[in-house]
């Protein structure tokens, strides 16, 4: 499946930039760029150009991007490409499938077109379908697993150890670790590493790059995971605080 996307960036070299990196990454196609935030807005709400992602920056003299963003919820999937790390709460709030720093890293937008193409393929699913996911285990037998379950899932080679809540013992999974990643709910579960997939839910403490989640395990995050995690974690804890109606008062 090849994704359609548009970049609206005000600063043409930006633009210049990210074009390259589309251009050598599969999965997807530029089909536009805008410089002009407002008629780009104009543009994607009218329906005269529709695509799939929309990687848009957040520092716009016409428009902030996360109104932007707000402004065409349900047209296209967004990824904001910015300078700043400060707005990542305000950018997962709005539903952001990514957010990368500038200068975008190959490895980071590869991430985020495949979060995009994951979503895609669930926009037509029911919520009772992501209420469980089934895993073939070496025994050949189907396993029904609840992903606010799983803990960690840690690569062997072909295979996997799946580490799940209230298990003593792992779970041996006769899949890869980018085949299990690939039928996941990114709301919950995140690859950090090469290695490894964590539950958002089962992480105790942060610390540099180690992580040490509830069932003890500590792991690290890969050099290259770490932007994504970084964004992905500001936005978990924001909205975690915003539901108990403890946002600043820490």
């Amino acid at each position: 499946m090849t994704l359609t996307c548009l970049i609206v960036d005000d600063q043409p070299s930006s633009i210049a930039s990210l074009s390259r990196l589309l251009e050598k990454t599969p999965g997807v196609e530029l089909v536009g760029t805008e410089t002009n935030a407002l008629t780009a807005l104009s543009l994607v709400r009218s329906g005269a150009i529709k695509v799939d992602i929309l990687f848009l920056d957040i520092n716009m003299p016409d428009i902030d991007g996360v109104e932007f963003a707000h402004l065409i919820s349900g047209l296209a999937f967004v990824v904001f490409i910015t300078a700043y790390l400060d707005r990542a709460i305000d950018a997962f709030d709005v539903g952001a499938v990514d957010y990368l720093l500038k200068p975008v890293k190959p490895a980071a937008l590869q991430r985020a077109v495949q979060r995009a193409a994951d979503r895609i393929g669930k926009t037509v699913e029911t919520v009772a379908d992501l209420d469980a996911v089934l895993i073939r285990g070496n025994e050949g037998k189907l396993h029904s697993v609840k992903p606010e379950h799983i803990i960690l899932i840690s690569a062997r080679e072909k295979y996997c150890n799946l580490y799940l809540q209230n298990e003593a013992k792992p779970r041996f999974v006769n899949l890869s670790i980018g085949d299990i990643e690939a039928i996941l709910p990114g709301s919950l579960l995140m690859r950090i590493h090469k290695s490894y997939i964590i539950g958002f839910r089962h992480i105790a403490t942060v610390i540099g790059n180690v992580v040490t989640l509830n069932n003890g395990k500590e792991v690290r995050i890969g050099p290259t995971y770490m932007e994504a995690f970084n964004a992905k974690i500001v936005g978990k804890i924001a909205r975690r605080f915003k539901g108990n109606d403890q946002l600043g008062s820490t």
